[in-house]
């Protein structure tokens, strides 16, 4: 028996977890993970831009400060691919002055979270 399309099982999200600092990643993976969600994990910018390629993610949460190319940069090297372009970009930083906070949006991103 076929369901309705309204009760069809959708597949898991997928989120893409930017951070150099490996238990920050590790944390929000596992919790990720126990919500249903499907997730990678990428420690630098530069394996950020792969993995969206590889991954396909459906959001990006990326931290702002790493070695290299910061997330600022990573975030506007999003929005200047057009396949790339809507694809949904949270920070995640533990800098949450309201200055931070408008530099991330004016890089493209969509949302600010503050680490605790």
């Amino acid at each position: 028996m076929l369901l309705p399309e309204s009760l069809s099982i959708s597949p898991p999200g997928r989120v893409l977890v930017v951070d150099d600092i490996a238990a920050n990643s590790l944390l929000l993976k596992k919790i990720l993970k126990l919500n249903g969600f499907e997730t990678q994990t990428a420690s630098c910018g530069e394996e950020a831009l792969l993995q969206i390629v590889r991954f396909n993610p459906d959001v990006v949460l990326m931290d702002i400060m790493m070695p290299g190319m910061d997330g600022h940069e990573v975030c506007r090297r999003i929005r200047a691919v057009p396949a790339t372009r809507y694809l949904p970009v949270v920070m995640v930083t533990s800098l949450n002055g309201e200055a931070e906070r408008v530099k991330a949006l004016e890089a493209g991103a969509d949302d600010f979270i503050a680490k605790p």
